[in-house]
């Protein structure tokens, strides 16, 4: 999986590929060829409830429209299936939350 890390030191973002995850602990090789493990890490949400949670805080604090979400959805979908869960950004629950989320923006 790919990914961009930020560097505060450096302001700066460098690319790299996630070549391995274990015990809150992820592996990363930038294009660069440096290698580094970034360790405690949260684990990834693991119900549709912390989902829920995470994605609906994005647009209430303003830093992402409602309508803009989807790339946040997909990137967790896919951070899950990379990693062999099933992804949990997904159904009827995600929906309504969004269109409610636009209504309160609105």
């Amino acid at each position: 999986m790919q990914l961009e890390v930020y560097f505060r030191d450096d302001d700066a973002w460098y690319p790299g590929t996630i070549t391995g995850v274990s015990e809150g602990t992820c592996h990363v090789t930038y294009d660069d060829g440096d290698e580094e493990a970034l360790g405690g890490l949260a684990k990834l949400p693991d119900t549709e409830e912390a989902v829920l949670v995470y994605i609906g805080a994005l647009p209430r604090r303003g830093t992402v429209p409602a309508g803009s979400t989807h790339p946040y959805l997909s990137a967790i979908n896919n951070c899950h299936k990379d990693l062999g869960y099933e992804g949990l950004a997904k159904g009827r629950s995600m929906v309504r939350m969004l269109k409610g989320a636009a209504v309160l923006q609105a």
